[in-house]
């Protein structure tokens, strides 16, 4: 599973399976885009659950969700107080980034289809750190996993806004190799975490 969003989701899918299928063995690993596509291939992961960001054709898709980023801000910020935000609005500020290669470049690639440059101030590897360093002012976090804690580790508040541009819209989806053998099981696996998924 998408390292992003792995605590949000891959206990309770892993539990369902187990009780949905007692006879299979699942184990959960956790990842990013570029570790999950190579799993894949190797064959050393079956299934993945994320984001579809970097997978290409040789991959089948099950899709699970449409969804829309969040922006994570200080309180005291002036955009803190909107009910939602666009992509427009959070391009005039310094904006924190994940690190990842295939997760900067979607975002990157989403600003520029909308004629927006905006001023990258921070690249991070995890989320909390991303909601850390919003939570102390030092500019706007971007995700699509949105923690339901506004608490941040180091005890700072951070405030959530969704956004609203609808251009910044992606799935969550089941991920395997196209060539993958898909037997009866695994269909039935696959149909039990799409209708479970929440």
């Amino acid at each position: 599973m998408f390292r992003g969003l792995a605590p949000l989701q891959l206990a309770q899918a892993l539990e369902h399976l187990r009780s949905r299928f007692p006879a299979v063995s699942f184990e959960g690993a956790e990842g990013r885009f570029s570790d999950l596509a190579t799993a894949l291939d190797e064959g050393r992961v079956d299934l993945a659950i994320s984001y579809d960001v970097g997978f290409g054709a040789r991959f089948e898709r099950c899709v699970l969700k449409t969804i829309l980023p969040v922006a994570f801000l200080a309180p005291e910020h002036p955009l803190a107080r909107q009910e939602t935000l666009t992509l427009q609005e959070l391009a005039a500020h310094p904006l924190i980034f994940f690190s990842e290669e295939l997760s900067e470049g979607f975002m990157t690639a989403l600003f520029k289809a909308m004629r927006l440059s905006p001023t990258v101030g921070h690249r991070v590897r995890s989320l909390e750190m991303m909601r850390s360093l919003a939570a102390h002012g030092a500019g706007i976090g971007i995700s699509y996993s949105s923690p339901p804690s506004s608490i941040c580790y180091d005890g700072r508040r951070v405030t959530t806004v969704p956004i609203s541009t609808t251009d910044a819209a992606t799935e969550i989806a089941l991920i395997w190799p196209r060539l993958r053998d898909t037997d009866p099981t695994f269909l039935e696996i696959v149909a039990a975490l799409e209708s479970s998924f929440g």
